[in-house]
């Protein structure tokens, strides 16, 4: 389509819509400036939230242990959320003594204190959560 033709066009079909301001893009004067490809994008989504740096403390956490490396020092637990620290997610943590691991097995649920200092953490303790007998039976 010629220019003229495709702009009369535009014009048309904006006015059947209820529009009825047609002005021309100065880059392109074949397309109107008010032409929905030509509109800068709506309101930009929220942005990510700031993440929040934890103070160097010590933090309480719960979760199911699924993977235990006697070898490095490691534990690998699907974990709750641990306020002021991290949100509940599955994580890969050093112990400060490997012998903190004795006893402790995948699928065991476990209580444990995460030592976090200049970002870094590390388990400081772990404990099982014991099942009432009427879980066990």
């Amino acid at each position: 389509m010629k220019p003229l033709l495709l702009s009369t066009f535009v014009a048309l079909a904006l006015s059947a819509c209820g529009e009825t301001t047609v002005t021309q893009n100065p880059l392109n004067s074949s397309a109107p400036a008010n032409h929905p490809m030509l509109q800068p994008a709506g309101p930009a989504e929220s942005p990510m939230p700031t993440p929040v740096v934890p103070k160097d403390d010590t933090y309480k956490g719960h979760g199911m242990v699924t993977r235990v490396s006697n070898d490095l020092g490691s534990i690998e637990v699907e974990h709750d959320d641990i306020p002021g620290l991290m949100p509940a997610m599955k994580m890969e943590f050093y112990v400060k003594d490997k012998a903190m691991l004795n006893g402790i097995f995948a699928n065991d649920e476990v209580n444990f204190v995460i030592e976090y200092k200049q970002g870094q953490e590390k388990i400081a303790s772990i404990t099982k959560v014991k099942k009432a007998k009427k879980d066990q039976e």
